[in-house]
């Protein structure tokens, strides 16, 4: 699938691909892959290290060497490909976890590409949210987010002001989403008993979620209760 985004992949010492006619490959049951014409990867800077075949197709390795040390295996150039792959003759996919950087356009991308066919809407609700823990109650709104991501549950992020704080405890585990942002996380303590990342908050989400910047998200599966509009949420 072609897409119309800038696409720039960085090492260390600058650019290493840069290309406005980069290709999204779909392989199911994987996070989706850019491929890049060979002409807008710098693989001038690289060494042929080898050959191999996937169900790709047939490539061409090359490793890098950089500050000393040599980073196998960061690119694929396809010179045979099967049927219904031929777009990918003479084309580079780099090996995502080897790039220092990746960019669409001005914007940081992470973890993986973001597939087109993954969408996020953030709605505001009225619904009622109350979220208990140990008999507690955590936090009670009715003014949540409402975060529908493709094939995944809907989740409700509810605003600081309605989170009994004194219960939460800054955790130093993070995670990162493609499509949200790098995402904090909170343990809930309740009379000295500690349960780990139960709350997480995005500070600075991407595109189409900053309507949930600040707003806090529980773990639903491990929480003792959370009701919405006064249901059972298992």
């Amino acid at each position: 699938m072609p897409t119309e985004k800038r696409v720039r992949a960085f090492m260390k010492e600058g650019v290493l691909a840069d290309s406005v006619n980069v290709l999204i490959l779909r392989i199911p049951g994987k996070p989706v892959i850019y491929s890049f014409p060979s002409m807008d990867v710098r693989l001038s800077a690289m060494e042929k290290d080898g050959e191999g075949s996937d169900e790709l197709g047939k490539y061409a390795s090359y490793s890098m060497k950089e500050n000393g040390r040599v980073i196998a295996g960061l690119a694929k150039l396809y010179r045979e490909t099967p049927e219904g792959m031929q777009g990918l003759h003479d084309r580079v996919i780099l090996d995502w976890t080897s790039v220092d950087r990746w960019m669409e356009e001005e914007e940081n991308v992470m973890v993986h590409p973001r597939d087109p066919y993954t969408r996020i809407d953030v709605l505001e609700s009225s619904r009622k949210v109350e979220i208990r823990m140990k008999g507690v109650k955590i936090a009670e709104s009715s003014r949540p987010m409402m975060l529908f991501e493709t094939g995944l549950p809907a989740r409700y992020y509810v605003p600081p002001k309605d989170v009994e704080m004194e219960f939460l405890v800054p955790s130093r585990h993070e995670t990162r989403c493609p499509y949200k942002g790098k995402a904090s996380y909170w343990d809930i303590r309740i009379e000295g008993e500690t349960f780990k990342n139960m709350a997480w908050s995005y500070l600075e989400p991407f595109g189409e979620s900053r309507k949930i910047k600040g707003y806090f998200c529980f773990y639903t599966e491990r929480l003792d209760g959370m009701t919405v509009d006064g249901k059972e949420i298992e």
